[in-house]
């Protein structure tokens, strides 16, 4: 399943996504996977949801553009360039902190 581009400010973003040459694996993926219910008990392999996402975040060459985009944007949730949003606010904190 690809990504559905939405409209407005992440239109331009998305669209950076999908357009890729060689295409991002996660635009090939289900987005659940990004964007899974942290409360969710079924794990399938063995691996969660969240784990599966981050591991192709990792091996994507723009991962970096991901994680600044949902900086900039102060996204809350899903995972974005490998970072869950708990490990974006603490890192929105340390620079904020100056560590």
């Amino acid at each position: 399943m690809k990504l559905d581009l939405q409209t407005g400010d992440d239109t331009a973003f998305l669209e950076l996504l999908v357009t890729q040459d060689p295409p991002v694996e996660c635009s090939e993926m289900n987005p659940d996977y990004w964007f899974a219910d942290p409360n969710d008990e079924e794990e399938k392999f063995g691996r969660s949801e969240a784990a599966i996402a981050q591991g192709v975040c990792n091996r994507c060459p723009i991962r970096h553009r991901c994680f600044k985009y949902a900086l900039d944007n102060d996204i809350a949730e899903g995972i974005w360039g490998g970072f869950l949003p708990a490990q974006r606010e603490a890192y929105k904190r340390r620079m904020r902190d100056g560590f």
